[in-house]
């Protein structure tokens, strides 16, 4: 495996001794250890009783509470640290470019080897979002395989009225205010894919009169 060199920008940890990374410290140094009792199921048939489990620790600090029950235990852990981490890391998310964005899904024999091929995949697939203020220019319904996902524009103050993988990605960009319904197929790869695929094909309101002549000589 190849060694990339890496730069620590934040800490985060979610862990037996500690849910986050100063507590963890302070315990690790006055050798508290992180085993208990199993609390998180019925162990009395086992011959071991008592395991390294992260304790007190509340998911709904850190992640909305209908989007954590759609995770396992060890990504709910994952992403309160993560969570933790930007804040240490005191990053200006508000300076980020949220106009662009890819998505990336890949296999690996195991979640680390899996995230970064997803991670490259998502970067090669990068699109810039073309917006009306904070909401798409114009309504798009788009098809991936059985997944048919509509989307449109929304007046300010309206929020992002959507579900499931939409919302998840809509969140993650400029977009504050959006319709959108998700219909067919639930695989929630072919609904990320018809998401982008639908706002890659934003048109800024000042190019329409040019798309419109351009697809009436297509069809011609």
């Amino acid at each position: 495996m190849e060694l990339k060199r890496v730069v620590v920008t934040g800490l985060g940890a979610v862990t037996p001794v500690g849910n986050n990374p100063e507590e963890t410290w302070k315990n690790l140094l006055e050798g508290v250890s992180g085993a208990a009792p199993i609390t998180h199921f019925d162990a009395s048939q086992f011959k071991t009783q008592f395991a390294c489990e992260v304790k007190g620790f509340n998911v709904n600090d850190y992640i909305d509470r209908k989007e954590a029950r759609k995770m396992d235990r060890y990504a709910q852990l994952a992403m309160a640290s993560a969570v933790q981490a930007v804040e240490d890391s005191k990053m200006d998310l508000e300076s980020v470019d949220k106009n662009r964005i890819g998505v990336g899904l890949a296999k690996g024999s195991d979640v680390t080897s899996a995230v970064q091929k997803a991670e490259r995949r998502a970067k090669k697939n990068m699109i810039t979002i073309n917006m009306n203020g904070e909401t798409i220019c114009h309504e798009v319904e788009t098809k991936v395989t059985g997944a048919h996902v509509l989307m449109k524009p929304a007046a300010p103050g309206t929020g992002i009225i959507a579900g499931g993988v939409v919302r998840s990605i809509i969140g993650l960009t400029g977009i504050k205010n959006l319709i959108s319904k998700s219909l067919g197929s639930t695989n929630k790869a072919n609904i990320a894919y018809a998401v982008i695929e639908g706002l890659r094909q934003q048109v800024p309101k000042n190019e329409w009169h040019s798309s419109k002549k351009a697809a009436a000589k297509e069809d011609k």
